[in-house]
């Protein structure tokens, strides 16, 4: 049971249907290659408050080096982007105007996918997308929490080392076709 005020970021994550679909399979996998490495899962862009998981992206929290000044203004850039294009919904078309309890959980989850969506066919026709996305057949497995195979797919998303490998590779992608 949450009390008010103590439904913060992290408390939202982990009641996140999204999120949980990604750990039990059924949201497809979305593998992509950035700087030679490959990635199972698609990535979100997060703030300093969420665990270092495999697929979220948080920005450099006191950057020194030019490529990573650079990242930490892109990705800080592509985070300022997603919440203009919901407040740009949320005007124009009135999307998640009013509070949200009365939607059901699928209509949230197409509302945010929409969102999502068209935010990045905005910032792909501008010509600011990290990684070529090549759609293959979605894989839908779906695990049963406690099981082997849905412990393997948590300690995966949990591995904070490829954490820190996918910001490095995007800071060093993103670096080497910027302008400095």
């Amino acid at each position: 049971m949450l009390f008010a005020g103590s439904n913060n970021d992290v408390n939202v994550l982990d009641q996140s249907p999204i999120f949980q679909n990604l750990l039990t399979g059924k949201a497809p996998d979305t593998p992509f290659t950035v700087n030679g490495h490959e990635y199972k899962f698609g990535y979100y862009l997060m703030d300093g408050i969420y665990p270092a998981y495999s697929t979220f992206v948080k920005a450099f929290r006191h950057p020194i080096e030019p490529r990573d000044k650079i990242f930490k203004r892109r990705q800080e850039g592509a985070r300022k982007d997603v919440e203009r294009a919901f407040g740009v919904l949320k005007a124009k078309w009135h999307i998640v105007e009013h509070v949200a309890r009365p939607y059901e959980l699928d209509r949230l989850r197409d509302i945010l996918y929409a969102c999502i969506i068209m935010h990045n066919m905005v910032v792909e026709n501008k010509g600011r997308n990290i990684a070529e996305y090549s759609p293959t057949e979605p894989r839908h497995i779906q695990f049963q929490l406690g099981t082997a195979e849905y412990l393997h797919r948590v300690v995966d998303i949990q591995d904070q080392r490829k954490h820190k490998q996918l910001r490095e590779d995007l800071a060093d992608h993103i670096y080497d076709g910027s302008e400095v």
